[in-house]
Order: structure tokens, then C-alpha cells, then sequence
């Protein structure tokens, strides 16, 4: 291994280590689909990049999803239903 190939894996394991969620690493705990992934990658990044708040985003229940936790429709298949609210979120349609 050559002192670039070093680098890059420390670089590789320092991130792994850090409270960021990477797209290979996207909460690998709720086993969603790759479609699922990207909607909490795209939270992730709302959230201050911190994986601890996006776990509580996620299972918490949310008056915007009448009470159901953001992760029953990640789990069910329909990540469209998150994304939307994410969506009016980054355009500052949401009070």
C-alpha cells in the first residue's frame, strides 16, 4: 500500500468513526431500500449532518404525518410521503 492508499484509509476510518452518515452507511439499522436511503441522506444533510437527530426525525411521531413517525412510510415503501415534507422544509414552505 502506498502512502496515498494510506491516507485515503484513514481518511476512510476517521469518517466511519465520525456521527456523519455517509450513502454507503445511510442508518443501515432501519434496513430501508436504496430510495429510502437517499430521503434520509437528504435529511441528514437538513439536520446538521448528525445521525443521532436523524434517528429521532425519523422514529419520532410527527403531527405532519398525523402522528405516524416518518419511518412508518420509509418502511412501508413510500419514501414520496417523506420527501415531500422535506421538500416544503428546504423551500421554507413549512411554518
Amino acid at each position: 500500500m502506498n502512502a496515498d492508499d494510506t491516507a485515503a484509509q484513514s481518511l476512510r476510518d476517521r469518517e466511519i468513526k465520525t456521527d456523519d452518515v455517509g450513502e454507503s452507511q445511510a442508518c443501515p439499522e432501519f434496513n430501508l431500500t436504496d430510495d429510502c436511503r437517499s430521503v434520509i441522506i437528504r435529511l441528514h444533510n437538513l439536520l446538521g449532518r448528525s445521525r443521532k437527530h436523524v434517528r429521532l426525525w425519523l422514529t419520532l411521531p410527527h403531527p405532519d404525518f398525523g402522528g405516524n413517525a416518518p419511518l412508518f412510510y420509509l418502511h412501508r415503501g413510500q419514501p414520496e410521503v417523506v420527501d415531500a415534507l422535506l421538500e416544503a422544509i428546504e423551500t421554507g414552505q413549512i411554518g
